[in-house]
């Protein structure tokens, strides 16, 4: 860590001799935290999933679920609140706060379904899938409207019931209901995205629901 004086680029070579791997001076940032691959590999961060502030106030994020296409805007939405909650207090209580919060809006149905379409690139015709995944419900959905999602296209849909038959386990983005959808599925994509903020402090999955269990029963209590 250099001091305020150093040249930035001085700074990224010292650090290129002393660890082997040569960085590129591309972001100046007043913090950055690096993400885990995994909660089973919690001690090994990589240098292409992290997320940090930039010294111009703007947040930059690479790798984590909302860069990704198959994260849902809602998804999106609450992690990017998860990391500001993060740089305001820099502890992982106002995140939990956040989390329990929109679990808690989505179990009541009211997350609009338009913030809940999952994209999926299609890699083979429906024909080819063995495996009967969300990817092959979609595409059963649209073979049923008559759309034919041919392979390196996408295909748009909610999650209705994770649990149902693949004609009822999802629905296209289009022919989506308010308020049916399978909260709980939503609720472990919310919490994996509340894992990659948290991660860096120490906390995976079942770290995060404890908390989150812990918290619900307080509020129970002080009512």
């Amino acid at each position: 860590k250099g001091g305020e004086s150093d040249n930035f680029e001085e700074v990224c070579d010292r650090i290129s001799k002393e660890i082997g791997i040569e960085l590129e001076p591309e972001h100046r940032f007043e913090w950055c935290a690096f993400v885990p691959r995994s909660s089973s590999e919690a001690n090994i961060s990589t240098l292409n999933r992290y997320f940090g502030k930039k010294q111009n106030g703007e947040f930059k994020t690479a790798g984590i679920e909302v860069q990704q296409h198959s994260t849902c805007q809602f998804v999106k939405d609450v992690q990017m609140e998860m990391i500001k909650d993060l740089d305001r207090r820099m502890s992982a209580e106002p995140v939990i706060k956040t989390l329990e919060e929109q679990i808690e809006r989505l179990e009541r149905l009211e997350i609009e379904v338009k913030d809940l379409v999952i994209e999926k690139k299609v890699s083979k015709s429906l024909e080819e899938y063995n495996v009967e995944n969300r990817s092959v419900s979609a595409l059963k959905r649209a073979k049923h409207h008559g759309i034919d999602v041919k392979p390196g296209q996408r295909v748009n849909f909610v999650v209705r019931n994770d649990n149902a038959d693949p004609m009822n386990r999802t629905r296209l983005d289009f022919e989506a209901q308010r308020g049916d959808y399978d909260s709980e599925f939503y609720k472990t994509n919310l919490i994996r995205a509340a894992e990659s903020i948290l991660s860096p402090l120490g906390l995976d999955r079942e770290d995060i629901r404890r908390r989150l269990s812990t918290e619900k029963q307080q509020k129970i209590l002080s009512r």
